[in-house]
């Protein structure tokens, strides 16, 4: 009975709260990422990096990738600037990690959110860099945008819906089962 009783309580502090990735993102977005990272952090999620990108150009894309591997979800957040090009890509810190999101996306139980601000590149919303024009426009355009990723022009509510709804399926697949059958098989 004692292990049943260890089991039981072990399975009840099991984290039932997916992780999230909080992709880098260009400077005229830092505040909103600020807001919705505190805001997951404030209602118990774990939310990754926990600590900078490597400033080893060599290095982030494995980071990013293991970074990744430990979370259900990614979010990405588009601004207006193209971001830190990785030399050894010659892609943005922001691009690359679309990228590697979008991967991970299609190989599993991975949600990956790519958000930009409704309107942009637009003439409300116009962007000066041609490298990041360019790479919103790839976005817009690409088809292979799966299940399992999404592209959102939305207001920054709209995005922070999308996470609360991915988040709320992520954890209904996730919890674990509490039933009398598993905790008896448990203590044979």
């Amino acid at each position: 009975m004692k292990l049943l009783d260890a089991v039981t309580r072990k399975i009840k502090l099991m984290p039932a709260k997916p992780v999230v990735y909080m992709a880098e993102t260009s400077a005229d977005l830092k505040p909103q990422q600020a807001a919705v990272r505190q805001d997951l952090e404030h209602r118990g999620y774990t939310v990754l990096p926990q600590q900078p990108l490597p400033t080893d150009r060599e290095q982030i894309s494995s980071f990013v990738q293991e970074q990744l591997a430990n979370a259900s979800m990614a979010v990405s957040m588009v601004g207006s600037g193209y971001g830190e090009v990785v030399e050894a890509t010659a892609a943005s810190l922001v691009e690359t990690q679309v990228s590697l999101a979008k991967e991970r996306a299609r190989n599993g139980n991975f949600v990956c959110l790519v958000w930009m601000p409704r309107g942009l590149g637009t003439v409300a919303n116009q962007i000066q860099d041609p490298l990041s024009q360019d790479f919103v426009d790839r976005l817009r355009l690409d088809n292979s945008w799966g299940p399992n990723s999404d592209l959102l022009e939305t207001p920054l509510e709209g995005l922070k819906t999308e996470i609360d709804e991915h988040l709320k399926q992520l954890e209904r697949e996730t919890r674990p089962r509490k039933t009398a059958t598993h905790l008896l098989s448990l203590e044979n």
